[in-house]
């Protein structure tokens, strides 16, 4: 049974003081290569490999292999935009490496940062796109046969917008039908105590002064780990500060009611209507 869950989060709690971000931070603005180290590893350096030189509310394109989870903006045909926290793009593949293309247009003050999960397992090393189009090197060396790969956005909206424009398989891979999606989907309204703003910080002020992505992790967001428990599909529509009447930093009036009406947060023009079939 479909349920719809909203939370909304209007204190701001963490591990870092949430007063210490920016008060607003605007970002600038189902597809598959041939690429060794034991076991699900990951290449020895999520860098670059090489640089290269429709309504905003439909879903994602319906490629065969790849699933989207998240508010996805996909007026661009070259590939999917999101900025929104714990967005993920999955496949099921067959192939012992895999590479993904993606484009990235960072905030004022970061990037986004994502998780590599390879067959379930969270690779210890993150992804963090650097300001354009590149190709990353996931993983090398898998045993031949099925395996299944994921990009799971950690950080939120005011870090910047990342681009899919596909993953490409190595050791004669090829994609697969993908599983079935969870029955179950949750939605999280919130400000930063939804986004695991500040969580992976090591007291109640970060180490470095001002605002940085590297201690977000949606991930172990309350929402994200409610999802978790109850085997559901999360979408997040949540920005540190933003609050229903009004926000931290008062003189900024972009509301959170506003923001649900969007596909990517800081682009007005984006706007969103879930999908047939998706709505929590």
């Amino acid at each position: 049974m479909k349920r719809l869950v909203a939370l909304f989060a209007l204190l701001l709690v963490g591990a870092c003081d949430a007063e210490s971000a920016p008060p607003s931070v605007t970002a600038v603005s189902d597809a598959g290569v041939d690429a060794g180290a034991d076991d699900a590893g990951l290449a020895p350096d999520v860098g670059p490999v090489h640089d290269a030189g429709p309504p905003s509310d439909a879903a994602p394109p319906a490629l065969p292999a790849i699933r989207f989870v998240g508010r996805f903006d996909t007026r661009d045909p070259a590939g999917p935009r999101c900025s929104f926290s714990g967005c993920r793009i999955i496949a099921e593949y067959t192939g012992t490496d895999v590479t993904v293309r993606l484009s990235e247009t960072p905030a004022i003050t970061a990037s986004s940062e994502l998780d590599v999960v390879v067959d379930g397992v969270v690779l210890p090393q993150k992804l963090s796109p650097t300001a354009g189009a590149a190709d990353y090197a996931l993983t090398s060396g898998l045993a031949p046969g099925p395996h299944q790969i994921e990009l799971y956005r950690r950080t939120e909206a005011s870090d910047g917008v990342t681009q899919f424009l596909g993953f490409s398989y190595g050791g004669g891979g090829r994609l697969l039908g993908p599983r079935p999606a969870p029955t179950r989907r949750i939605e999280i309204v919130g400000d930063s105590t939804t986004t695991g703003y500040g969580v992976e910080g090591a007291g109640p002020t970060c180490p470095d002064p001002g605002y940085s992505a590297k201690y977000k992790n949606f991930r172990k967001a309350f929402g994200a780990r409610l999802g978790a428990r109850f085997g559901a599909d999360v979408v997040a529509v949540n920005y540190s500060g933003k609050g229903l009447t009004q926000n931290l930093y008062r003189p900024d009036t972009l509301l959170l009611p506003t923001l649900y009406h969007r596909a990517l947060a800081d682009d007005p023009a984006s706007t969103w209507s879930s999908p047939a079939g998706t709505a929590p």
